[in-house]
């Protein structure tokens, strides 16, 4: 195992445990109740052209999730003194590591996307190459990229590495994804399937931290995930005008959920990456046994 993992701040019983999953949720919801309440309105109404409403998303996010992030490295730093597996080593590991999660996480939406065009049920219209379309996804992936690293930052950097010396890594990381889904209840308009693909895909996020040692891979495949399904591939369609560089069509009847078409199609694509990445995982601990 990681000696990342190794300290004196896992928790001890099943309450600490509980609490833990308390502390993560109340600073993430929290963080971002404070962002969105008390900076945002603070923030102009997102108007003008495409690139001007794309530059305000951005404030927005970082102004809703500045908060999120900041409670977490103050309560960490202080209280625990401990660096959240966010180490930037000189040996550029953590680059492989955003790559490999940027990778999985381009999947989780590209790889259902495929499957439906070529069974008929997924059209695809890719748009136009304009700078200013160029300009409008860069803005999004910032901002989502700030978004998830505070996700990221709560749920696999503190909450699994608190729980993974007491209970292990399979508790830990079903206990995280957990939370990490419960979260997400807050949102609004959420179905089952979109929770249990939350759930899976936390999962996966879990394992991608514990077999690189740090939050890096997960990271940028949430990142990408979320960035894949809103800018690069538009299952959700954002408010901002020309915002995605290709928008996904359902055929009428042909996925159950309409408006809901993201979740289902991501929820067979975060079942098979789930699978590979526990096999390596697997495939990896038992090599370093031998």
């Amino acid at each position: 195992m990681n000696s990342v993992y190794s300290g004196n701040h896992s928790v001890k019983t099943v309450a600490s445990a509980a609490v833990a999953v308390g502390i993560a949720i109340v600073i993430t919801v929290g963080g971002a109740l404070v962002g969105q309440l008390l900076l945002a309105p603070l923030l102009p109404a997102p108007t003008g052209g495409p690139e001007q409403q794309a530059l305000a998303r951005l404030t927005y996010l970082i102004a809703g999730f500045g908060p999120v992030t900041l409670l977490m490295l103050v309560y960490c730093f202080w209280q625990e003194r401990r660096n959240l597996l966010i180490d930037v080593s000189r040996d550029w590991r953590w680059v492989r590591h955003l790559a490999i999660g940027a990778a999985f996480g381009s999947l989780l939406v590209l790889l259902p996307v495929t499957a439906g065009v070529l069974i008929g049920r997924l059209s695809v219209e890719i748009a136009g190459w304009q700078s200013t379309l160029l300009i409008v996804v860069g803005l999004a992936l910032a901002g989502l990229s700030f978004q998830t690293f505070a996700e990221e930052l709560v749920f696999r950097g503190w909450l699994l590495h608190t729980l993974m010396p007491r209970f292990g890594p399979i508790i830990a990381i079903a206990v995280s994804a957990s939370a990490f889904a419960v979260t997400h209840l807050l949102n609004g308009d959420v179905t089952f399937t979109y929770v249990i693909s939350l759930l899976l895909a936390g999962i996966l996020l879990g394992i991608l931290t514990v077999w690189t040692g740090s939050i890096w891979a997960a990271a940028a495949g949430h990142a990408m995930w979320n960035w894949t399904q809103f800018a690069g591939t538009a299952f959700v369609p954002e408010d901002v005008p020309n915002s995605a560089l290709a928008v996904v069509i359902p055929v009428t009847g042909a996925l159950p959920a309409q408006g809901n078409i993201e979740a289902w199609a991501m929820f067979p694509a975060c079942a098979i990456l789930l699978l590979v990445v526990a096999w390596i995982f697997y495939f990896q601990s038992m090599k370093g046994k031998r």
